[in-house]
């Protein structure tokens, strides 16, 4: 009974603020340049510490190559939509990581921009925005605070961050909630300028790692022209000890006059290996999700991060994934043949334009 009430309650949110006619698709996926995991620290850490069990993104998660992008790219260019635009990618960037090229007694950082220089990427990101949009994500993905406790007091955390690990740790999301401490004032001010050195534009929305962000985060995006929130239903507030649960809803205008833009889907394939669910499940659930909205009057958002389409540590979890892209992509054109694939930007610029109903 309990769980039916949390069902009809999230539908109720779901159903509630701005509505359209058009079958809207837009994906969003997070965690493009960070650094996670990798394959040699992985061995390593597994034949320390046998007894530790690893997430879905300590097994897959990577710093994509060359290959993951041109796969990823030459499914999404397979199909176009009622206007002739391609499935496009709303690739939500980490702009910095820990340099640990040059590690110090004091965590530094490098950026993404050198990272890929090094690398030879930022050109097929640049010759690729009709199918990769990139957005900001933040400065880091982890919680830098609690990173310097735990590499002080905990030897898995420690033993993970020297063999260029990142996220073993505790609490919310394993320290992954960069927007928990205060200290972070100023981060969203230089990830949006290491974000426009790169890519050449500011961008106009942003994901909060986690979902994690307090009024003043809204304030420091606002002062860097971001107009547009992309989140869940749930909101964590930071409290002194636990998160407050904020309720936001497809099209909530902020006090700073800033747009919520609600996942209401989600196509995380690699979870579902993770959780021994076929694979084919997770196609099936995205497709009643995708039905569910369009009956609803939204825009479907689809929420994919990054992890599904990397092969660094794992290339059967990238090439598998993929193949169930390509499926649910085949699908959505078939059985909705008046679909438009739009970036979350454009989807904020349509609400903007429009009186919430």
């Amino acid at each position: 009974m309990l769980k039916k009430l949390k069902y009809w309650l999230k539908m109720k949110v779901l159903n509630f603020g701005y509505k359209t006619n058009e079958k809207y698709i837009i994906f969003e996926s997070d965690d493009w340049g960070a650094i996670r995991s990798n394959s040699d620290g992985i061995v390593a850490l597994q034949k320390k510490y046998p007894e530790f069990k690893l997430n879905v993104y300590q097994k897959n998660d990577c710093l994509e190559s060359k290959e993951d992008l041109e796969q990823l790219f030459k499914v999404l260019k397979k199909y176009t939509d009622i206007n002739g635009n391609h499935p496009v990618f709303t690739a939500n960037y980490i702009m910095s990581n820990v340099n640990f090229i040059d590690p110090t007694e004091d965590i530094k950082f490098v950026s993404i921009k050198e990272i890929y220089q090094r690398k030879k990427l930022l050109d097929i990101i640049n010759k690729n925005k009709e199918v990769f949009y990139p957005q900001l994500h933040g400065f880091y993905h982890f919680n830098l605070e609690q990173l310097k406790k735990e590499l002080e007091c905990n030897e898995i955390v420690k033993f993970a961050f020297e063999h260029k690990i990142i996220g073993v740790g505790s609490g919310h999301y394993q320290g992954m909630d960069t927007f928990r401490n205060m200290s972070t004032i100023g981060d969203i001010e230089k990830a949006q300028k290491l974000f426009e050195d790169c890519f050449g534009y500011k961008s106009k929305s942003f994901i909060f790692p986690c979902y994690v962000w307090s009024n003043s985060n809204e304030k420091e995006l606002s002062s860097c022209n971001v107009k547009y929130i992309q989140g869940g239903v749930k909101q964590f507030v930071p409290r002194r000890v636990k998160f407050k649960k904020k309720i936001n809803y497809m099209g909530k205008i902020n006090k700073m006059g800033q747009i919520y833009l609600i996942r209401n889907c989600q196509f995380e394939p690699s979870k579902y290996i993770d959780e021994n669910k076929q694979i084919e499940l997770c196609k099936k659930d995205c497709l009643n999700q995708i039905d569910l909205c369009f009956k609803m009057k939204k825009p479907a958002i689809i929420c994919t991060h990054r992890v599904n389409y990397v092969g660094g540590i794992n290339e059967k979890n990238r090439d598998d994934n993929l193949r169930l892209l390509d499926d649910l992509l085949n699908q959505i054109t078939r059985k909705y043949p008046d679909v438009k694939f739009i970036t979350s930007e454009r989807l904020g610029e349509i609400i903007e334009g429009k009186e919430c109903k």
